[in-house]
């Protein structure tokens, strides 16, 4: 059975999902402008410690639950799981709120003391929003996801270029940035409030789901913790080691060069996830058709946006965000590489679900995590804050390329051995379904 990666129903739904993310990511690249020119350097590298602190947070606030959603044979385990997952982020929130107030101050972030209430309200909102999305992801509901994607960007940037005029400082990126964190998990809990049938999941046993899909929180939780950690901890070090303004120029250049990884990588992600979850096991060929047809479409969709930044980056963001901003091209430029690559992972990482090899990732990236670790120890043996960019990058680069050969494997592996040791979490095949 041949499914060709062009199959009308697979690109309509990645288009789906494509339209409406360039739609709120291209909102966001028009307001980085503005922005950058109603706040400084230093409110970007204020606002970047706060985002590296939700996001290195917001890999546990479902405690690693909401990637096992998409697997369930069962409409009433999935939803199961589901409420599992909502119900351990208001757990897990209240304990990572506490912690963010002993932190801060040890990370010499005092400035966001004043602040602290709203890294809760982040964090669940945003898991609510993550738990719901997937669910939403598994149920085909791309046109709704879309939509939300655009009212979240839409919000996030008029907040912030509006209260940016009124000159609040730094205050008004965050305000701006949790406020759409807020209305993105509002619009979701509604769609699914009106879908749902509390009596078909009410009866679950949630211990024997936390039991089923255990090695989520016992090996993707770590997992994906080490992988954000490595990407935002520096958002969090270069504040102490250098100067916020350092940090709000790699904000920014961290920032604009994900764009093309998140308009590309999280619509074909989503979409490669569901399909991929389909093919496992019954049809391997199929499977690895799309595994590498999706690679290279991925690799070439990135080629020009890579190519540009790396070229011309100091010049076009100097034109487009201001004198000031100068510094921030030559970060991008040599950031870039890594994150071509990333494009590429991210929507192929999916297969570690599928495959169930959680231990195996979880390996790769506390290595990749104590490398960058060792990158920013480093850097505090008197270097230029551009040697630090520059070892971060190419220490990215490296391990980046070592995943993606590592889910090229995956993606062709047989899947025997997995089919038989865990038949019960794999999704529904086409037959299945039809």
């Amino acid at each position: 059975m041949r499914i060709p990666i062009l199959k009308s129903d697979f690109t309509r739904n990645v288009g789906t999902l494509l339209t409406g993310t360039i739609v709120a990511r291209g909102l966001t690249v028009l307001a980085v402008p503005i922005l950058t020119r109603l706040y400084t350097p230093s409110d970007f590298g204020l606002l970047g410690a706060f985002l590296a602190m939700i996001m290195v947070g917001l890999v546990a606030v479902n405690g690693g639950y909401e990637y096992a959603i998409m697997l369930p044979k069962q409409e009433e385990q999935a939803r199961g799981l589901l409420l599992l997952c909502l119900r351990l982020a208001v757990v897990i929130t209240a304990i990572l709120w506490m912690l963010s107030w002993i932190l801060l101050p040890t990370l010499g972030l005092t400035e966001l003391l004043p602040w602290w209430g709203l890294f809760g309200l982040s964090w669940i909102s945003d898991g609510t929003y993550q738990a719901l999305y997937v669910y939403h992801n598994r149920e085909k509901r791309y046109k709704l996801l879309a939509r939300i994607r655009v009212i979240r960007a839409v919000l996030q940037a008029v907040l912030c270029i509006v209260l940016g005029l009124m000159e609040i400082g730094f205050q008004g990126l965050i305000i701006g940035f949790v406020a759409g964190q807020v209305v993105a998990a509002l619009c979701l809990s509604v769609a699914y409030l009106q879908l749902d049938k509390s009596d078909e999941a009410e009866g679950h046993n949630y211990f024997q789901l936390a039991q089923q899909y255990r090695d989520f929180p016992l090996f993707s939780l770590g997992s994906n913790w080490l992988k954000v950690a490595s990407r935002q901890m520096p958002l969090l070090v270069l504040p102490s080691l250098f100067s916020t303004s350092v940090a709000g120029f790699y904000q920014q250049a961290h920032k604009v060069i994900s764009l093309p990884v998140g308009v590309i990588g999280a619509a074909y992600g989503n979409v490669f996830y569901q399909r991929a979850a389909e093919l496992f096991p019954h049809h391997p060929t199929s499977l690895w058709q799309l595994t590498w047809k999706s690679c290279v479409v991925l690799l070439v969709l990135a080629a020009i946006p890579s190519g540009i930044v790396i070229a011309f980056g100091p010049a076009l963001f100097g034109w487009i965000l201001g004198e000031e901003w100068l510094t921030t091209g030559v970060y991008a430029r040599w950031l870039m590489p890594w994150f071509w690559l990333v494009l590429v992972a991210n929507p192929l990482a999916h297969l570690i679900e599928i495959r169930r090899k959680l231990g195996v990732f979880m390996g790769m990236n506390a290595a990749f995590f104590a490398t960058q670790m060792a990158v920013l120890w480093w850097a505090t043996t008197n270097v230029t804050a551009l040697q630090a960019v520059q070892a971060l990058g190419a220490a990215g680069t490296f391990f980046t390329a070592l995943q993606v050969g590592y889910f090229l494997w995956l993606g062709r592996m047989s899947p025997t051995k997995t089919s038989q040791t865990k038949p019960t979490n794999l999704a529904r095949s086409p037959t299945e379904r039809s």
